[in-house]
């Protein structure tokens, strides 16, 4: 029987035929211990060892107040959406245990601050050159000089309307290194493999860890976390795997799906009785009802903020 080996460096190890033009390692153990074998992708190897070394750090919250955010640009509408946004914390939050952070690119801000009785901070950042930037700005939440002195940090977009008291959010219990977002009931763990969840597919073995794990593909418009730097670090590694990623993707949301959820690290059920997404426009689900008195996110085609001015001006009206 004539023996096969692999010759690597001053080491040589036997492999056998599996294939008409396949061959693999008789001891794949001992082969691990030389040679990197696996069949996971480069940028896979790179999120995932980049988040174990961001879990190396500490985890400890910082500050002990909370803060809410909002990213602000690209057009019109999107200031008009805020506003409405804004209008709805006021009315139903009245004893709020958060401060207001808006990171925008050229906002009047004392137009802002005279409507509102909140505590409202600004951030201001270069324009941005489209809705895509204008939406990734959101995942530069560490820029902000001040974000140390907060606890639990929430993200919401311009399109969500708090019909509901949005102190509650900030009294939930979060775990360290994990980021806390919402989707529709309805939504299979085959959705992880489209271009909205994900930046690569994934193999049916990772679909059946989400899928044993409960790991759901999230919607962005909407994400909570603890504070601390390790997630400061989380998020440095998600801003550059966006900046060297070269193939299609939506927004910054399959960049924030694929580093989480590949490592196991989201929660879409935490938000269930207080969160609510509610599609429209061309999104629009068959068959789903508005929910009230929750936190809607009223999500339809990205960019197109008239068509979401008109939702709110059919559903909510007193914020406009």
């Amino acid at each position: 029987m004539v023996k096969s080996f692999l010759k690597y460096g001053k080491i040589k190890f036997a492999i056998q035929k599996s294939g008409k033009d396949y061959f693999e390692f008789k001891n794949e153990s001992i082969a691990e211990k030389y040679i990197d074998i696996s069949s996971e992708s480069p940028i896979t190897k790179f999120v995932k060892g980049s988040f174990d070394y961001a879990n190396s750090l500490s985890d400890e919250p910082f500050g002990k107040r909370n803060l809410l955010y909002f990213t602000v640009g690209y057009h019109k509408d999107y200031f008009d959406l805020l506003m409405c946004c804004l209008r709805s914390i006021q009315a139903n939050t009245k004893n709020p245990n958060f401060d207001i952070l808006i990171i925008h690119d050229g906002l009047d801000e004392s137009q802002i601050e005279s409507c509102f009785d909140l505590n409202i901070k600004f951030h201001f950042i270069a324009e941005a050159f489209d809705g895509v930037e204008a939406s990734v700005n959101k995942l530069k939440i560490f820029d902000f000089k001040e974000i140390n002195q907060y606890n639990k940090v929430l993200f919401l977009d311009a399109d969500v309307i708090v019909d509901c008291d949005l102190s509650k959010v900030f009294d939930l219990n979060l775990q360290a290194n994990k980021i806390y977002s919402y989707i529709h009931d309805c939504c299979k763990y085959a959705v992880h493999n489209t271009k909205y969840h994900t930046i690569q597919k994934y193999s049916k073995q990772e679909i059946d860890i989400f899928e044993q794990r409960k790991i759901r593909p999230f919607n962005a418009g909407q994400f909570m976390f603890l504070n601390s730097q390790s997630m400061r670090v989380h998020f440095e590694n998600v801003n550059h795997l966006f900046k060297i990623w070269k193939d299609s993707y939506f927004f910054e949301q399959s960049f924030l799906n694929f580093y989480f959820n590949l490592n196991l690290a989201s929660d879409t059920f935490l938000f269930d009785s207080l969160f609510y997404i509610y599609y429209i426009g061309n999104e629009r689900m068959e068959n789903q009802e508005l929910q009230k008195n929750k936190i809607v996110h009223y999500a339809g085609s990205p960019c197109d903020g008239s068509t979401k001015l008109q939702f709110v001006e059919e559903n909510f009206e007193s914020y406009l």
